[in-house]
């Protein structure tokens, strides 16, 4: 074995190492975002009211709406939880995600966000895209995985 092909074998045994602690920070993610996609869709039931300003105006039907919604992220923090639906989950809130990107958006140009102010709009609208970004990490290591 000559430098080049020890130096490549020792490479090779770094990136198998350094891809599991990865993994593991990642399945730990997937948790947590879980619970909390879990969370938020019940409640949707449990107080309906807490989600009816940001249903924007011009939608019928904001209560069925808001119940859908809550249905929709009950689900997709019960496919994230569990490592055989994770890519399809993780896929399924991306969308979600870009979704509501334009309600956030658009409570950060309103004069007065629903959220309370300024300051809390433009930290929600930058969670959500560390939110949008972790869907598609998750939907990289997940979706397809054999």
């Amino acid at each position: 074995m000559n430098v080049h092909s020890f130096l490549i074998y020792l490479c090779a045994i770094k990136w198998n190492t350094m891809k599991k602690p990865a993994t593991t920070f990642m399945s730990v993610i997937s948790v947590i975002i879980s619970f909390f996609m879990i969370y938020a869709g019940m409640m949707h039931f449990v107080d309906p009211e807490l989600f009816t300003p940001y249903v924007p105006k011009f939608l019928k039907y904001d209560l069925a709406i808001i119940y859908i919604s809550g249905v929709v992220e009950i689900i997709i923090g019960t496919l994230i939880l569990f490592t055989k639906y994770r890519g399809i989950g993780s896929v399924a809130l991306f969308i979600l995600l870009l979704t509501f990107l334009p309600i956030h958006l658009w409570d950060v140009i309103l004069e007065q966000p629903i959220i309370g102010s300024k300051v809390k709009a433009v930290v929600r609208l930058s969670l959500q895209f560390l939110f949008i970004a972790l869907a598609w990490e998750l939907k990289t290591i997940y979706f397809n995985k054999k």
